[in-house]
């Protein structure tokens, strides 16, 4: 699955997959659970998101990883938005369901 943030004039393809993941988890130190508690994790998410989406799509990747945090500054809410549709239950809730 790939969906897409506006950039300016520009579409980008995002995917939040395992790659994005586990490059999140080796520059950060942390998992996507800690989101709540650090937005930070947000930019390398996008960063590698994009990589990912570009990837999926046979896309040459561009962007640069100090502009990744101007992109969050434009499409903060479309980002956030987007994290909620790569997660079975559908509504961003990355944890796992406990019985």
């Amino acid at each position: 699955m790939v969906e897409y943030i506006n950039y300016k004039e520009d579409k980008y393809p995002i995917r939040i997959s395992y790659f994005a993941i586990k490059k999140v988890k080796e520059e950060t130190g942390k998992a996507l659970e800690d989101i709540e508690n650090d937005i930070t994790i947000l930019e390398p998410l996008l960063y590698y998101s994009m990589e990912a989406g570009h990837k999926a799509e046979s896309k040459n990747f561009t962007v640069k990883r100090e502009d990744v945090e101007f992109m969050l500054d434009e499409c903060w809410l479309d980002f956030i938005s987007l994290i909620k549709k790569f997660f079975p239950n559908g509504d961003g809730n990355i944890e796992k369901k406990r019985k």
